[in-house]
């Protein structure tokens, strides 16, 4: 079923590539699955495709740190930061950039 729902999503994003919620599903069901390079995928092509920067950043920032690049995780989180608006995910993103900095 899994499979099934990810080429869905995936099918979406290809006949929408502006769309951020097929992104976003997508990317959030890999990381769920610990599918960290498939997540990576989606969150490149949702940057690639200028879908939300701040959000591509933050989930490329959560599945390299699936994938325990710590110093890239670092970055992206604080490129997630100076590109978002809310300051509660400021905050969200400060903190998960604090902890990948102290696993580098």
């Amino acid at each position: 079923k899994t499979e099934l729902q990810e080429s869905v999503l995936q099918e979406l994003i290809d006949g929408n590539p502006s769309s951020q919620s097929g992104y976003d599903t997508l990317g959030q069901m890999y990381l769920k699955g610990k599918k960290w390079d498939q997540a990576e995928q989606v969150y490149t092509q949702m940057l690639v495709s200028n879908v939300n920067p701040a959000a591509a950043l933050a989930g490329l920032g959560d599945a390299h740190a699936g994938q325990g690049n710590w110093p890239q995780a670092a970055e992206d989180y604080r490129q997630a930061m100076a590109r978002s608006t809310n300051r509660d995910t400021i905050r969200e993103l400060e903190k998960k950039a604090q902890a990948a900095e102290k696993r580098k």
